[in-house]
């Protein structure tokens, strides 16, 4: 079923432009969305007068599963602020929005965020599969992300810095609720990291 934009709602202008990537043939979308983004970085901030607000983060969700997301992302940001305050901080200082919308599960990766507009996107079924701590911890290692690729990235240190920013996000799991499952999962994902190396 479409989404029925309401007259007020704050980003129903930046949501149709997205939507009109996904009907662009998927090898021709990167370099669409590189001119997106180059447009998009002058102009005004999105608008997120509204929006339900998390300790200083604009959440913006669509679909029937809406609220659930959006309460979800929302005690994920609790438990960061209760027990790492220094990654809330992180958070707010790379990002203005998160936004979950279901046509965001066919965005390539290079359209999940923009740091010079500051917001990310967030796929549904991570949203929906992850635990609060688990989530916690993915939005710790996006706000890492954004620290280190202010400074430039090149494409040959890429791999070497997800692998720093994956110890970043095992050191934040230890300070939460059901710490060892989370650690686990992300020593499990470094490892795989690691096993794809030539």
């Amino acid at each position: 079923m479409p989404t029925r934009y309401r007259a007020d709602d704050p980003l129903r202008r930046f949501r149709v432009i997205r939507r009109v990537v996904l009907l662009i043939p998927p090898f021709l979308r990167p370099s669409f969305v590189a001119g997106l983004d180059r447009l998009l970085d002058v102009l005004p901030p999105f608008p997120t007068q509204g929006l339900p607000h998390s300790h200083g983060l604009a959440i913006d969700a669509q679909g029937p599963n809406a609220a659930l997301f959006r309460e979800r992302v929302a005690a994920a940001m609790d438990l960061l602020a209760a027990y790492s305050p220094v990654h809330v901080r992180w958070l707010t200082a790379s990002y203005r929005l998160l936004c979950i919308w279901p046509e965001s599960r066919f965005y390539p990766d290079s359209l999940l965020h923009n740091r010079a507009r500051q917001y990310l996107h967030l796929r549904p079924k991570l949203v929906w599969s992850l635990s609060s701590s688990e989530l916690a911890t993915h939005l710790v290692y996006e706000a890492a992300w954004v620290r280190v690729a202010r400074t430039g990235l090149r494409d040959a240190s890429k791999d070497r810095v997800r692998q720093r920013l994956g110890l970043e996000a095992i050191d934040c799991a230890r300070r939460l609720p059901d710490a060892a499952a989370v650690e686990a999962r992300w020593r499990q994902w470094l490892a795989g990291r690691r096993s794809e190396r030539p």
